[in-house]
């Protein structure tokens, strides 16, 4: 079965990826502390943003380039927390998110109605 050409997608590697990242925190807790958590953050982004919202790769590595500056900020500052980086962090999400949504490219969740002309496009092109 084929990726679909515009919104959500679910692929059989999504769920285990997940889950083996939630059990890495969990198992790195006992060294790690709650920071362990930050683990997860990139995994679920890279979920969110290969698969809700379909994110162009470039803005992809936009989000972690400052994701690996945040964590490295909170570090060198003393004060590296799973809850500092999420919410210096979420404002970044946001906006990675909310311009690809307005992109005429979108193709992620929702895109027959943000985007009808554009989906309309990649259907035409796809047949």
């Amino acid at each position: 079965m084929s990726d679909p050409l515009w919104g959500f997608r679910w692929r059989a590697w999504d769920l285990p990826v997940l889950l083996t990242s939630a059990a890495l925190a969990l198992a790195l807790q006992g060294p790690l502390g709650p920071t362990a958590w930050l683990v997860v953050l990139p995994v679920a982004h890279f979920f969110l943003f290969c698969d809700v919202f379909r994110v162009p790769t470039r803005l992809e590595l936009v989000w972690v380039a400052c994701f690996v500056a945040n964590v490295a900020g909170w570090q060198l500052a003393g004060g590296l927390s799973t809850l500092s980086v999420l919410l210096t962090q979420l404002p970044i999400t946001a906006g990675v998110i909310g311009w690809t949504m307005r992109s005429p490219l979108y193709r992620g969740v929702l895109a027959d109605r943000i985007n009808p002309d554009g989906v309309r496009a990649l259907e035409a092109g796809a047949t």
